[in-house]
């Protein structure tokens, strides 16, 4: 049986029709998103040719500042968002969106337009925070807010989306109704990452597609005391087996199968402060979070407490790393959240309190209860988004594991990297074709 849920929030209406076994769309229910979002996009795409002479004076006012000189690349990059009512900035890690961005941001600021950026995850729209100095939130904030729409004392708006391949058909969907048509659009990110949990393949489709404006960054910067770590990816997702498993700040360790998840919680002990796991199914991460928290964290209290005169515990002690699993707007927190329990004393209806990584801090009720975790290994969906100063990968070959997915797991690392598992599961993994992208959707043909 399916049930029929309409969904109507501005300009468009769509009947969401969802499997209630599985949680899916109906393929009529995608085809209907994919039309409202193909149909703002190709409206933005005939808006162009818009760098004029104030265009070209707020380009020139942002480049000035910059301490050093752009690339050619970057500079199409920065005059074709100008150029442009919605374009892509994409590429791989290391290879200039940031600087590219925050370059087209603050000409767009001396435009007079009002920016709005947004990621998926809190920790990604405090990276995007630090990296372009302009106010971000997270999506889930924005479409709690008022619609942007154009005023009097603001009419020129632009929606930029970080992070842009993490973003699924709905949430898009959502998006584009919850802005006005006049508002403009930059999408940065890396088609190819792993597509979203959710349906479609929104930022994929739009590069594949050729018809918004894309400048691709493609050169890998090499800089003095690099990691290694962007041209290592590189190879990776060219398919290319890397010719040292071990190199710059990657570090390989040959394990068996069965050890995987000792010889990861091995690595966590050395620098627990920079460091998470990142593994490819439930089961592993679990195994990792036990014998990691008995290591690191054996002794502190647990978070014990008392329901209706019933006496509960979770397996969570203090000071143990934390992963949040579902969404509660309300509290500031989302799926894939991460934080730390810096109290398990109850009090009143609290029965606790978690630091998020934000800084934030969240009163455990009840209602928050069931969807906490221990965090210390966590599967690569809950990481997307996010990036961590240590990463250590556990790389078993499954039905997940493909190329994208040990691509995006390598570019999740700031400085450092540990992969655990087999070289021969590697040498497959990297060579054999992606099948992330090989999901139904028709976004590209409607754009084309």
């Amino acid at each position: 049986m399916l049930v029929t849920q309409a969904f109507q929030s501005g300009h468009d209406k769509v009947q969401y029709i969802l499997n209630p076994d599985t949680g899916a769309y109906h393929p009529t229910a995608q085809l209907l998103m994919e039309s409202v979002v193909a149909k703002r996009l190709n409206t933005l795409i005939k808006r162009n040719d818009l760098f004029d002479e104030n265009a070209n004076a707020a380009y020139c006012s942002a480049v000035a500042e910059l301490p050093y000189e752009l690339t050619p690349k970057q500079i199409e990059a920065v005059t074709t968002c100008l150029n442009n009512s919605v374009s892509c900035i994409t590429g791989g890690a290391g290879t200039g969106k940031t600087t590219v961005l925050r370059t087209a941001l603050r000409a767009y600021h001396r435009l007079g337009f009002e920016i709005h950026a947004v990621a998926l995850s809190g920790r990604a729209a405090m990276r995007l925070h630090e990296s372009i100095g302009f106010v971000t939130s997270t999506i889930a904030k924005l479409l709690r807010e008022d619609p942007i729409e154009p005023s009097v004392d603001k009419p020129s708006h632009l929606l930029v989306i970080d992070e842009a391949s993490m973003i699924d058909l709905p949430t898009m969907y959502r998006l584009v109704n919850h802005t006005h048509p006049s508002v403009r659009l930059i999408f940065t990110g890396d088609p190819d990452q792993l597509p979203p949990i959710g349906c479609g393949k929104v930022l994929a489709d739009i590069v594949e597609a050729k018809t918004v404006a894309n400048t691709m960054l493609d050169i890998v910067k090499r800089q003095e005391g690099s990691t290694g770590i962007p041209e290592y990816s590189k190879l990776i997702n060219q398919g290319v087996m890397p010719e040292q498993l071990s190199t710059g700040a990657i570090h390989f360790h040959e394990t068996n199968k069965t050890d995987i998840a000792k010889v990861c919680c091995e690595l966590y002990q050395q620098c627990p402060e920079n460091s998470r796991v990142v593994a490819p199914t439930k089961a592993l991460v679990s195994e990792i979070n036990k014998l990691t928290q008995q290591a690191v964290n054996p002794d502190s209290t647990n978070l014990e407490f008392e329901i209706n005169g019933d006496e509960f515990f979770l397996p969570l002690r203090m000071n143990d790393a934390v992963l949040f699993t579902q969404n509660h707007y309300d509290k500031g927190i989302q799926n894939g959240s991460l934080g730390t329990l810096t109290n398990a004393k109850p009090s009143g209806d609290s029965y606790g309190e978690v630091t998020l990584d934000t800084g934030e801090k969240v009163e455990i009720t009840q209602s928050v209860l069931d969807c906490m975790e221990l965090g210390y290994a966590i599967t690569l969906h809950k990481a997307q988004g996010s990036q961590f100063p240590r990463i250590i990968i556990a790389l078993q070959n499954g039905r997940i594991v493909d190329r994208a997915w040990l691509y995006t797991a390598i570019t999740r690392a700031e400085s450092e990297i540990h992969i655990v598992g087999s070289s021969d599961d590697m040498k497959q993994i990297t060579e054999a074709p992606s099948h992330s992208h090989k999901r139904n959707s028709y976004l590209k043909e409607l754009l084309s």
